[in-house]
């Protein structure tokens, strides 16, 4: 051998190898014998081997070296470490990974095995402020500032005293406070202004002719115009005898004064009247019978005005009985007296139209009063070169607003607030 044993052998060799060995040992043994040799050689061998021995020696120890192997300690994985051994530090299998609960306005995301926490926690999410409580957050109970208290409104004849931001209301409606009703309102309450029922109807009573009559419940002024009513000069409205004592002031056969008309104008359309009104007419009826008459039987006298030359019969009630040819006064005063005998209440209006001198009437039919102009419903149209005469109705029963659209009134007595319908 190149190297000497290790060990002492446990024997001694009975001969001397006759040659080397052929192969070296793979390897040496780690441990040393667990027994030593009985006896020393003597002497060393007397020859050294020539060869190497051609096979390993066939003696190994006796004995197996003992190992000692522990058991492992184990510690329970964690959310970032995997089951530990305590003793040796082996490990086996993986971490837990964090068990996360969400973030709050409180504290951010946190888990719940080990508290270990990531980001920040979330923005309060704040609900305003109402009348009994504070600012407000969703997500916890935090709370911030005061309550904005109530704004409160005072209570009404119907509702009682209420907060305008959250509607809660407190105590009873005050109830209304009625006024009676009279002739311009119905029942109504002084506090809120409504209404029940409908209003009183004006008590008029006369006071005198040629003057508007009088309610004797709130005193106002009003209801219809009163007018003379003579009869052998005397009124039986008022019995005045105005007329009576000085004549009547005629103006183309009308009385200044009270209205009346001559007797021959009377005569003549007291003649007219029972071809133009019929037993059981309406009043209606009998106006448009009228109306109509005059507008179909009457030529307005346009070539004595141009010329200058207007008679006076074109002025009067004559013009149209009598003449067939009348100007506007001739034919307003016709439909008065037709209208006064016919038993319709009818009145002269004068002042301006198409900017010169005017006349027509104001009627009343079935309680009201209406704008009328038979002169203006007369208009003469020409087709090829021959003239019209036909009847309209464009201010026929029409009120103030629309009347007066191209008429100026200087004597109107009455108000006409609606056309006939």
């Amino acid at each position: 051998p190149t190297t000497a044993p290790t060990a002492a052998p446990t024997t001694a060799p009975t001969a001397a190898p006759t040659a080397a060995p052929t192969t070296t040992p793979t390897a040496l043994p780690t441990t040393a014998p667990t027994t030593v040799p009985t006896t020393t050689p003597t002497t060393a061998p007397t020859t050294v081997p020539t060869t190497a021995p051609t096979t390993a020696p066939t003696m190994v120890p006796t004995t197996v070296p003992t190992v000692t192997i522990h058991t492992h300690s184990w510690k329970a994985a964690t959310c970032t470490a995997s089951k530990t051994c305590t003793t040796c530090g082996a490990t086996e299998g993986v971490a837990k990974g964090h068990q996360w609960e969400a973030a709050t306005c409180a504290a951010p995301k946190t888990c719940t095995a080990c508290g270990a926490t990531e980001g920040a926690a979330k923005a309060h999410s704040w609900l305003p402020a109402t009348c009994t409580y504070p600012k407000r957050c969703t997500g916890c109970p935090a709370t911030e500032g005061k309550p904005t208290g109530h704004n409160w409104i005072d209570n009404v004849c119907t509702a009682p005293k209420t907060c305008s931001n959250c509607g809660k209301t407190e105590g009873e409606p005050k109830g209304h406070n009625w006024l009676e009703a009279t002739c311009t309102h119905s029942k109504m309450c002084s506090n809120c202004g409504v209404t029940v029922g409908d209003s009183l109807d004006h008590n008029w009573t006369f006071k005198a002719c040629e003057a508007y009559m009088v309610c004797t419940r709130c005193n106002s002024v009003g209801g219809q115009y009163v007018r003379h009513k003579w009869k052998d000069n005397v009124c039986e409205v008022c019995q005045q005898h105005y007329c009576g004592y000085y004549g009547h002031d005629f103006f183309y056969n009308r009385c200044y004064e009270c209205s009346a008309f001559d007797e021959e104008s009377t005569a003549q359309a007291k003649k007219i009247l029972p071809a133009v009104i019929t037993e059981g007419m309406s009043e209606y009826e009998k106006v448009k019978a009228i109306h109509d008459y005059i507008a179909g039987n009457t030529k307005y006298d346009r070539e004595n005005l141009e010329n200058d030359t207007i008679p006076d019969s074109s002025y009067s009630p004559l013009g149209v009985f009598v003449h067939g040819t009348a100007v506007c006064q001739g034919y307003a005063y016709a439909f008065e007296l037709l209208c006064d005998l016919a038993g319709v209440d009818c009145v002269l209006v004068t002042g301006t139209a198409d900017g010169g001198g005017h006349a027509w009437n104001q009627v009343k039919v079935d309680g009201k009063w209406y704008n009328i102009d038979v002169t203006w419903d007369d208009p003469i149209y020409t087709f090829n070169g021959v003239p019209m005469d036909i009847i309209c109705y464009d201010y026929f029963l029409i009120s103030d607003s629309q009347m007066y659209k191209d008429h100026i009134a200087e004597d109107a007595k009455y108000i006409c607030n609606e056309s006939y319908q």
